[in-house]
């Protein structure tokens, strides 16, 4: 086997620095240059700092294939970190304890791994964490020497453009006969569920304890009524009444003008009655 190639020469210069950061220069499409930055990550409350290379201004369609190509010839990459994402720690690393509530969370994220995803999109200047395997690697990667290097196209990935957004759309849009198939599945489990808590709450009804009190439940459609909450009726605030100062007012002059309404048509029928002679007033 061939002996593998120094990070440096002497016919080729080391990358420029531009505050703290290597600049890498890399060919995307003919005509196209894109510019990446990178130091070595420093962080207190990572494990990988001796191992970890912080790179930023990646292009929007990045995989981990991409940086595993361009940093293949000076380190091997570990593993990649997008903001968001956590790092996987191996067995012999971790020191954390499992849980059954781990255990529930690997099972759900190996489900989510089986559903088919879209590829994904970076934003634009977006950054990531690429670990390597040795400290060794990494000091090669930042005493790589300036030379051009293309961006490799990706052949096995998903399609971008119209074509990934199309795939977005059928996704978002499942066959009706796996539809049907899910609601049944989730009826089914859901059923089970129910089935399971009415069996529980039969068991339980009186049902003796240690101290040999027997307490009593009674049982309506399958629940019991200790587990349902007593629902009050809520009080309905009414419209306030004479709450301005205006309102007691007006309402002052109405009560004024039928007090002076009903004193007219007292009046007027006394009148009537003094013509025809039927007002006795004593």
């Amino acid at each position: 086997m061939g002996k593998k190639k120094s990070a440096t020469t002497d016919s080729e210069p080391d990358l420029q620095e531009f505050n703290g950061f290597k600049v890498l220069p890399v060919v995307i499409a003919k005509n196209c240059r894109h510019y990446l930055y990178f130091k070595k990550h420093e962080a207190r409350t990572s494990t990988t700092d001796d191992r970890s290379l912080f790179v930023i201004n990646l292009p929007a369609d990045t995989t981990d294939s991409h940086l595993h190509s361009l940093f293949k010839e000076y380190g091997q990459v570990e593993q990649v970190i997008y903001p968001g994402m956590q790092l996987k720690m191996d067995d012999n690393r971790s020191k954390l304890k499992k849980r059954p509530w781990k255990k529930a969370k690997k099972k759900e994220e190996e489900e989510e791994q089986q559903v088919e995803k879209l590829r994904r999109i970076l934003e634009s200047g977006a950054s990531a964490h690429v670990v390597f395997k040795t400290e060794d690697g990494l000091q090669r990667v930042l005493d790589m020497p300036h030379h051009e290097r293309k961006w490799k196209p990706e052949t096995k990935q998903q399609t971008m453009g119209l074509k990934r957004y199309m795939r977005e759309y059928n996704m978002a849009r499942p066959d009706h006969n796996v539809l049907q198939q899910e609601v049944n599945a989730f009826m089914l489990k859901f059923q089970a569920s129910e089935y399971e808590k009415e069996r529980e709450a039969k068991e339980r009804m009186n049902k003796m304890d240690d101290d040999g009190f027997t307490v009593v439940t009674r049982v309506k459609k399958g629940i019991s009524s200790a587990a349902v909450p007593e629902q009050r009726p809520k009080k309905k605030m009414g419209d306030l009444v004479d709450f301005y100062r205006f309102q007691t007012r007006q309402k002052k002059e109405n009560e004024l003008l039928l007090l002076r309404k009903r004193f007219e048509e007292d009046k007027q029928k006394i009148e009537q009655q003094k013509q025809a002679r039927r007002f006795k007033p004593y």
